[in-house]
């Protein structure tokens, strides 16, 4: 059950970086890392349409952990770049060549292996403040550092984008921890007891500060780049957090650990090379040199013309 939900979230997930990516693309650099940022995407109804779909996708990854283990539920998402490729696909008509198959395979194939050899394992405990102290002050020094290395790097370069999108990874991973704890807590004692705790208040607050650096990391540099910082950095913090702090187990023996890290190289790869591919990267601009607004495609019942097609829906350029 927990991996239908996470693969679910995970096309949720595709789809919010999609409509987040195509919102945030035009917004003035001088908004980068402001709060006007946010004013200029929530006024754009393709921006909205996005966190509808992280709200969906929440929801399916909070299902997903109260039943499956963190070290499990957070590598699943990592199949997030895969469905957007698909998505580009099937619905903004553009063509995938064998490099994006084989990239995809190679995805499927090393987190497969790596679940599969791993086998994660372990009770689902509520860590007390001794284990939830360090844990934070460790989550929070890297959100910083890493934040504070993306804003001394230079804008629009993919440097940016990968600093600000590891921050926010590490976030995101810390936000899936509280949500773990949150959902067990939720299941055990109920809405009223969970609102006494701390877990609710924290899981917004970290959830919130992991988005503003995701539009600040879309912001800043090629999709490429960012997408493949929050997909590859989530699960590795996600794994960590869950060895450390719930106690999950991974096995470990000698030859288990070489194919591990085998697996999650083959996965990294994957994602690395089908991050950097053409349907991700390739940005059209029409004859005036202003993007194309692609707000009309959210419309209900839209399907991409068959046959020719106009000039700013080639499929030789990715919307994104």
């Amino acid at each position: 059950m927990a991996i239908v939900f996470a693969l679910c979230a995970a096309l949720a997930n595709a789809l919010t970086s999609i409509f987040q990516r195509l919102a945030a693309r035009d917004a003035p650099v001088e908004d980068s890392f402001h709060l006007r940022l946010m004013t200029y995407l929530v006024r754009r109804p393709v921006w909205l349409a996005g966190m509808a779909t992280l709200i969906a996708g929440f929801v399916l990854q909070a299902i997903a952990l109260r039943y499956g283990r963190l070290a499990t539920v957070q590598p699943l998402l990592a199949t997030e770049i895969v469905f957007t490729l698909l998505v580009m696909w099937a619905w903004f008509r553009v063509p995938l060549g064998a490099a994006e198959w084989c990239s995809g395979i190679a995805i499927a194939t090393g987190l497969g292996v790596f679940l599969g050899v791993a086998q994660p394992a372990g009770a689902n405990v509520i860590p007390g403040a001794d284990t939830w102290v360090p844990a934070s002050i460790a989550g929070v020094l890297a959100v910083a550092v890493t934040a504070a290395f993306g804003l001394l790097a230079i804008h629009g370069t993919a440097t940016k984008a990968v600093l600000f999108g590891s921050s926010a990874a590490v976030a995101f991973a810390f936000a899936a921890a509280v949500m773990k704890e949150s959902a067990t807590v939720l299941t055990r004692s109920g809405w009223p007891h969970l609102f006494q705790t701390w877990l609710p208040y924290s899981m917004a607050g970290v959830g919130m500060a992991g988005l503003f650096l995701a539009q600040n990391s879309f912001h800043a540099g090629p999709l490429s780049a960012s997408q493949s910082a929050l997909i590859i950095v989530d699960p590795l913090a996600s794994i960590l957090i869950g060895v450390s702090v719930f106690h999950e187990k991974i096995q470990a023996a000698g030859w288990q650990v070489s194919t591990e890290a085998l697996a999650l190289s083959v996965m990294v790869i994957g994602v690395i090379f089908l991050s950097r591919s053409d349907v991700l990267t390739r940005r059209h601009t029409d004859p005036m040199g202003e993007a194309p607004d692609h707000g009309h495609l959210l419309h209900a019942g839209h399907r991409a013309p068959r046959g020719p097609l106009p000039p700013s829906a080639h499929p030789e350029a990715s919307p994104l």
